[in-house]
């Protein structure tokens, strides 16, 4: 049962029922009986009148009253918002200083590399008030991740982005990722304005990761010895990304502080595989190769003496005969895929090894 309301001019109560006065042929009404004289028809007709000015007037009330809660209502919009403003003087997140809220933001970061999205920072906490947007857009680590599909055609909107980053970013060491997140082939144009900007700031490299076209890959070679920053390299080739063109690559040769590679291929006898690929091999202290024939990781090994973790896939399509032996005096951490009638372990020298994962794969049936 709903509450008596209270009237706020003269504090009387209110019930759900309202009570009126009954008319002069009020006994005839839950009848059948019609008014049996031409005195109670005009009663009636008189009665039903007065009522109906009744209704119009309080119909008329009505509105008034629903005007008036409608501007009450609004009133208290206002005020409850205005009372949240306040509130939000005094809440945590307002306190915070702006260094740690910074570090806030960066940790809200999504993994590098991810597609850029307006749900995730920087773009997400920028937009949610003013101090967000300043501290956000203040703060250079926010945007050194910088990742560029290339390859839909959108040139003013991949420069656009590019430069705010690149500006945004200030000296901060970035990490870019070009070329799609998925491994499946796309035809990125020539001359994309977006990778010219980004050869610009070449000495502040520090990640790459890179699904380009061979011929796309060869513009980079204006960063040809000035990648002094660069720290880690992802390369992933073949398919239409592989090229007749056999010339040397070396845009990475010289990088003093690379010590990480990755390499993913669609197809064999990529650069990685022809050795058409430049690295300093022996900077190496990390090196990650996806399923490649045993006898051109093994090579790859003999050059990389200071690998402290290695990651690869032997191949089960070629025999693992005939590889060199190998001695990494460095290696502390070792994840190996190989036929499980392979012997290629005994070929390794791993004096302070520290841990080792295997996968084995069946070995290929005789044809």
């Amino acid at each position: 049962m709903l509450p008596n309301a209270i009237c706020a001019e003269c504090s009387a109560g209110a019930t759900d029922t309202y009570h009126i006065t009954s008319s002069p042929v009020h006994e005839l009404l839950g009848t059948n009986l019609p008014p049996s004289t031409k005195t109670q028809i005009d009663i009636a007709r008189e009665a039903l009148g007065d009522l109906q000015k009744d209704l119009d007037d309080l119909d008329k009330d009505i509105l008034q009253t629903r005007i008036e809660y409608q501007r009450l209502l609004a009133k208290r919009n206002t005020l409850q918002d205005y009372a949240y403003a306040h509130k939000g003087l005094l809440g945590p997140l307002r306190r915070l200083p702006a260094e740690m809220l910074a570090e806030i933001f960066i940790h809200a970061l999504p993994e590098y590399p991810a597609n850029l999205s307006v749900y995730d920072a920087p773009l997400l906490s920028q937009g949610v008030c003013r101090r967000w947007r300043d501290v956000s857009r203040s703060t250079p680590e926010l945007w050194s991740r910088i990742c560029i599909h290339l390859g839909d055609g959108q040139f003013d909107a991949h420069l656009e982005i590019t430069t705010a980053f690149v500006i945004r970013s200030a000296k901060h060491p970035l990490s870019i990722s070009l070329g799609p997140l998925e491994r499946y082939p796309t035809t990125i144009p020539e001359g994309h304005p977006a990778l010219k900007l980004l050869v610009t700031q070449c000495e502040r490299w520090h990640a790459l990761r890179l699904q380009l076209p061979l011929p796309i890959l060869r513009e980079l070679t204006a960063a040809k010895g000035r990648l002094l920053s660069l720290n880690s390299l992802h390369l992933i080739t073949g398919a239409v990304y592989w090229d007749i063109d056999e010339a040397i690559l070396d845009t990475f040769a010289y990088a003093p502080r690379l010590k990480s590679f990755q390499a993913n291929a669609h197809e064999w006898d990529d650069i990685v595989d022809t050795r058409a690929l430049l690295l300093p091999w022996s900077c190496l202290t990390s090196l990650h190769l996806d399923e490649r024939r045993a006898g051109v990781i093994w090579v790859l090994l003999q050059d990389c003496p200071n690998l402290v973790h290695l990651e690869a896939h032997i191949s089960d399509e070629m025999p693992d005969i005939d590889v060199p032996n190998v001695k990494l005096p460095h290696l502390l951490s070792l994840s190996l895929a190989f036929q499980e009638s392979s012997a290629i372990l005994s070929t390794l020298t791993l004096p302070i090894l520290e841990q080792a994962s295997f996968r084995l794969t069946a070995d290929m049936p005789d044809l």
